[in-house]
């Protein structure tokens, strides 16, 4: 019997046992080996099924990476496959890459430990496993965890930030000295459908920019961040400061004020 995930189904799966070594929380993420097609590839975890009461125990589905509670010495299944669905893009095969931890708070997971980025472009690979939201840090949504970056143009020119993950992101752009008193240059949750999310703005010579880049609801994973300095009407940066369109995918369009 495949489990459902309440409601949520899988095509074209296989399964891997693993056995806690410790109490705490644990991440397990696949990677889809084509890049492009990475949104179709599924991860589920459960700690058995309960053949009185006809349901998986602790069972939960996400695209990319799943965060669970374990218990040490428990025995827990892990499903990979395709997300199903009508459309027939969502149910194929892939050759995929499988990783498990301990999930710990990143280094940046706090606005005083912002990790320095720079120049005019560039990329940096993150993730927000275990990742917290600190008292009074705010946003247009409710991440279960953010990570921080802070960037420091040298000229004033229109910007750029992009993020994208196996699930839904959140990133913002923000000024200020403490984060509590930090100040929304932009902000978007991105699309659902492509797991992605952009901001761009008119970025000020020598002014200290701070970029969080977090998961929608409870979603939690790696990403990969991008910065360039652009020309704002190549990519469409709408009056809240969202990226409208990238590569002809939206990007979401939630309001900042």
């Amino acid at each position: 019997m495949i489990p459902d995930y309440y409601g949520r189904h899988f095509s074209s799966t296989v399964w891997y046992k693993w056995i806690a070594p410790s109490d705490g929380k644990f991440f397990f993420s696949v990677t889809d080996t084509d890049a492009e097609r990475g949104w179709s590839c599924c991860i589920g975890v459960t700690s058995g099924y309960d053949a009185d009461e006809g349901y998986w125990l602790n069972g939960d589905v996400r695209w990319g990476g799943v965060a669970i509670n374990a218990t040490a010495g428990h025995t827990y299944w892990i499903e990979v496959g395709s997300w199903y669905g009508d459309d027939s893009s969502y149910n194929e095969e892939f050759d995929f890459t499988l990783s498990w931890g301990c999930a710990v708070p990143p280094d940046n997971d706090n606005f005083a430990d912002a990790e320095v980025i720079s120049g005019e472009s560039g990329y940096a690979a993150g993730e927000n496993w275990a990742a917290t939201v600190e008292e009074g840090e705010v946003h247009r949504c409710n991440p279960t965890g953010t990570v921080w970056y802070k960037w420091t143009p040298a000229t004033s020119r229109t910007v750029r930030f992009w993020v994208e993950g196996n699930y839904d992101v959140i990133i913002g752009a923000y000024t200020g000295t403490s984060v509590g008193s930090l100040k929304c240059v932009a902000f978007s949750d991105g699309s659902r459908e492509y797991w992605h999310a952009g901001v761009g703005f008119d970025a000020v010579a020598d002014t200290v920019y701070y970029i969080a880049v977090g998961g929608y609801g409870e979603n939690e994973g790696g990403f990969g961040l991008e910065w360039e300095l652009c020309e704002d009407e190549i990519f469409g940066i709408d009056e809240n400061g969202v990226l409208e369109r990238f590569d002809g995918r939206n990007t979401g369009s939630m309001s900042v004020l």
